[in-house]
């Protein structure tokens, strides 16, 4: 009998009509305590083994978290109960009990808990104007550092242009699953703020507040790198008319998080409304298939009955083949980097080429470009918190200049807010995912890419012009962009 049997009273096993099974990925069946993610449509039959609720408040740990933040928990790493959308149930399982759910009929598919992190470690236009070009002399590269804002990333992609045109993301929900985020910062002052990690919502690394800034950050000014250029360094989100909201989901003084965590942000997401998910973590994906990734029915989910936008960063383990999780699940919209400025550094690369990091496939199943799209990661300062306060220019403030994939992604997600937005003003139609594919595919076109299954560009950056000429393209609507603007 499965120990965790011993400690609650049997109900009646509801088994039903046997159903295909899919993956059991438990490394070991003899471990005495496993996190897991349970796919299961009888989570009441399922939760009568969970061993959360029994061993948490007997636990010899008790004491010392009393004294200690919550953060120190490893029970906070994971939550447990049910998350209907998903047919998922969380929780704390002994190997055998798993086995015995997944051999019975009761477990769909059964993963161990995993963790993730984030990612921050032919030529497409790049800042030219040296009014956005900045440099520190010594960075913490221990030689010079170029690096441009959030304010010249707006130019190169058109959401200045967007924006005076009246497309600022209003109306539209961006969720930003993340270490979290500060209101202290100018950019953010208006972020909503909600957690998946047991009373935490403290911001200790800034990731989160960066990638929260790009997205919907008000405008700002950073008086240390003004200073130090002689010129100001100012920045604004792509989307300042959003409605944002982070929700911590990565912790651990390095950003990490379990799936468990992670998946129940996703889930957060839904339950708040949002239109759009920005997702600057994952992992190394391993999976023979899609449908064997504990992501996979979320994103579907989220994408296809809730027409939510689900962006995630391709990775930072470039160049060669490395594909991640979420951002492999073919609903994602998987993001890669490409250089806004020039740096004489094999991470980063010539301005205008993909990132020496930026995450290529190809994927493990094949049959699927990866990353579907890039744009701009490397390099530009917008808001920070935490330890990544003095991160890469060694300058310490409010504001940091970050390099990585989960710096385009934020990008992407701010794009797609202003045409979600414009979406519906102009045509009454929600933009799906669907369509954001066959924008892609206006942008292989617009820049003339001729491999449509490479590994290392995608689609190529996408822009508001090129969301222009898609609208002229399949809806004859012709609209002029700004004056002046769209140019760094």
């Amino acid at each position: 009998m499965p120990l965790a049997a011993t400690f609650l009273p049997g109900r009646a096993l509801g088994i039903g009509v046997p159903r295909p099974r899919g993956a059991f990925k438990v490394r070991s069946v003899a471990a005495p305590l496993i996190g897991a993610i349970v796919h299961t449509y009888e989570p009441e039959n399922v939760a009568q083994y969970d061993l959360y609720n029994i061993v948490k408040p007997a636990s010899l740990l008790q004491g010392v978290l009393e004294e200690y933040p919550s953060v120190n928990d490893p029970f906070s790493a994971m939550p447990s109960g049910y998350l209907p959308d998903f047919n998922y149930y969380l929780g704390l399982f002994d190997g055998p009990t798993l086995e015995f759910l997944y051999d019975s009929g009761l477990a769909m598919n059964v993963w161990e808990t995993g963790f993730k992190h984030i990612m921050a470690v032919p030529p497409f236009p790049y800042v030219t104007d040296p009014a956005g070009i900045f440099h520190v002399d010594r960075s913490t590269w221990r030689g010079p550092l170029y690096f441009t804002s959030t304010k010249w990333i707006r130019r190169l992609v058109g959401a200045d242009a967007a924006n005076a045109m009246g497309y600022d993301g209003s109306g539209v929900t961006v969720v930003v699953t993340d270490t979290g985020g500060t209101r202290a910062n100018p950019m953010t002052v208006r972020m909503g703020k909600r957690t998946a990690v047991d009373a935490n919502l403290y911001d200790a690394i800034g990731h989160g507040e960066h990638t929260a800034s790009t997205i919907g950050g008000a405008r700002a000014i950073s008086r240390e790198f003004t200073e130090l250029n002689g010129k100001p360094v100012e920045m604004e989100g792509m989307a300042p008319g959003c409605t944002l909201i982070e929700i911590k989901a990565l912790d651990y003084v390095i950003g990490t998080g379990t799936d468990a965590q992670l998946i129940k942000s996703l889930q957060d997401a839904i339950n708040v409304g949002a239109d759009i998910v920005n997702a600057s973590w994952g992992g190394p994906e391993t999976a023979k298939s899609p449908e064997e990734d504990p992501f996979y029915i979320p994103v579907k989910t989220m994408v296809e009955k809730y027409n939510i936008l689900f962006v995630a960063s391709s990775g930072d383990s470039g160049p060669g083949p490395s594909p991640s999780t979420p951002a492999a699940m073919p609903q994602a919209i998987s993001v890669g980097s490409i250089n806004a400025v020039g740096n004489d550094n094999p991470a980063f690369g010539p301005a205008g080429m993909v990132s020496g990091f930026s995450g290529r496939g190809p994927v493990p199943w094949g049959g699927q470009i990866y990353p579907y799209t890039t744009n701009y990661g490397a390099i530009f300062a917008s808001a920070i918190t935490g330890w990544l306060r003095g991160a890469y220019t060694g300058v310490v403030g409010n504001y940091q200049a970050l390099a990585g994939t989960s710096m385009s992604a934020p990008v992407t997600s701010g794009l797609l807010a202003i045409m979600r937005q414009a979406h519906m003003t102009l045509l009454n139609r929600t933009l799906t995912f669907n369509d954001v594919m066959d924008i892609l595919k206006v942008a292989q076109d617009y820049w003339g890419i001729d491999d449509p299954n490479n590994n290392e560009y995608g689609y190529g950056p996408l822009t508001f012009d090129i969301y222009l000429k898609y609208l002229e393209d399949k809806y004859g609507l012709s609209l002029a962009p700004a004056s002046g603007a769209g140019k760094a």
